[in-house]
């Protein structure tokens, strides 16, 4: 059954703002896209995705998409996709809750669906996150139900603060970005304090992830510079990385 749930399409992304409710993006054609912030990684040849860090006393909310086609080859047939119920998240932190958009967190075969985790861990903690679900499949003219685990997520929790919108307003360490409005080149001063590594992505309003790139840290001025001349005009996020620290800010695109 396997080959059923490889061919469900799942696509990750974080929002910037907390939602009792997610809503779906039924524009999701990629079978797999890592949230703004998220990194790859594997551990014993196993791909895995590590979610953007969690903080200890600050409020998470993380969206999972679901993009589920009607049919799909399996056992030498087309199988058809009645639905999929996504069940629990298991392994979540303490306090932490889910919510689904359908209500019911049922998704048929050709629609689309999400489901946000949401809470405010309290302890350092590293977790592997697995989606437990139900589906039902059409095999041989005979509706079957069946139940599967979607597994390859890690939660990251430390207890380090980062610092959001509001915080880089007043921040005497916020990144400078310039120009902004931008046009075809952004560039990002950013004050290191040690010798390090961070993590650069832009993202749309819709949260998808247009541009991402890696840079050396040094103590001291740093000028991360990204080619911008293919994007669309319009209003972008940035979110910078760095050990425990994380900035996130706008910037425009225009023309």
């Amino acid at each position: 059954m396997k080959k059923i749930l490889l061919s469900i399409s799942v696509v990750l992304f974080t929002t910037f703002f907390t939602n009792a409710q997610c809503t779906p993006d039924p524009t999701i054609t990629d079978l797999y896209q890592a949230p703004p912030g998220s990194r790859h990684d594997t551990a014993f040849g196993i791909p895995y995705v590590v979610l953007p860090y969690a903080y200890v006393g600050q409020s998470y909310n993380e969206v999972l998409y679901f993009k589920i086609p009607v049919d799909t080859p399996a056992f030498g047939q087309t199988v058809t996709i009645n639905y999929v119920k996504l069940d629990s998240v298991l392994g979540m932190p303490a306090g932490f809750t889910t919510s689904c958009n359908p209500a019911g967190c049922k998704i048929f075969g050709g629609s689309s669906g999400c489901l946000s985790m949401t809470g405010t861990p309290q302890a350092n903690d590293s977790i592997e996150l697995k989606v437990a679900i139900e589906y039902n499949v059409t095999i041989g003219g005979l509706p079957t139900p069946l139940r599967d685990t979607i597994s390859g997520f890690m939660l990251v929790i430390k207890g380090g603060q980062p610092v959001g919108l509001d915080e880089v307003a007043t921040s005497n360490k916020a990144p400078k970005l310039y120009p902004n409005p931008a046009n075809n080149t952004l560039h990002i001063d950013y004050q290191g304090q040690v010798a390090d590594e961070a993590e650069v992505t832009l993202t749309n309003m819709l949260g998808r992830v247009v541009a991402a790139k890696s840079f050396d840290v040094r103590n001291g001025n740093n000028t991360f510079t990204f080619d911008v001349h293919s994007l669309s005009p319009g209003v972008y996020l940035y979110t910078i990385q760095e050990n425990q620290k994380t900035f996130t800010g706008r910037f425009t695109i225009s023309r």
